[in-house]
């Protein structure tokens, strides 16, 4: 957090309700502090608490108003030496029937194609049931397309460098903005 001069009283800082941090009086410049072991990744409401002062009063200039602390922005960052952990694109995943609804994250077009990629990567992780070699080969973020036809698997590489991808009959090379034609299994 960045905090800006003037601070009469200094601030505290809650997370919930209970002290995690405070500035001194007229302290400026970026505060930080370590949440407490465990509570990671966990969402929280950040408060803070400060007195006001006046420019007046503090003799900077004629300006009578009652100021007080701004929090402009929260940066959330790992530990050093912690790898930050990527949230799962799927929300959670709901049986109806013999069928299934999965919700993503969020409403993004891209956020869902992501989604149906985990899915299809990962049935076992989603309790859903695997679709088709030829569908999981198809679900990975790498440009390349895949369709089966009655008598082929048809991949287009949309991307710009070559990429090998795995089928259930073996690896496939697809050069760069080019269809080529694999076997069915």
């Amino acid at each position: 957090m960045t905090l800006y001069p003037y601070q009469v009283d200094g601030a505290r800082f809650l997370a919930d309700g209970e002290q995690i941090g405070r500035a001194a009086a007229r302290q400026k410049g970026e505060v930080s502090f370590t949440r407490p072991a465990g509570e990671e990744g966990r969402p929280v409401a950040i408060t803070v608490e400060a007195g006001t002062w006046s420019p007046a009063r503090a003799g900077e200039n004629q300006d009578t108003r009652e100021l007080s602390v701004m929090l402009r922005d929260v940066v959330v960052e790992p530990l050093a030496g912690e790898a930050p952990e990527e949230p799962d694109v799927v929300d959670q995943v709901l049986q109806v029937g013999e069928g299934h609804i999965a919700m993503a994250i969020g409403t993004m077009a891209e956020t869902t194609a992501q989604a149906l990629g985990a899915l299809v990567r990962s049935p076992d992780k989603y309790g859903v049931p695997p679709l088709s070699p030829e569908a999981a080969a198809d679900a990975q973020e790498d440009l390349v397309y895949l369709t089966v036809t009655t008598k082929d698997i048809l991949l287009y590489n949309h991307g710009s460098e070559d990429k090998v991808i795995k089928l259930p009959t073996g690896d496939v090379q697809v050069p760069a903005h080019t269809i080529v034609s694999a076997p069915l299994p």
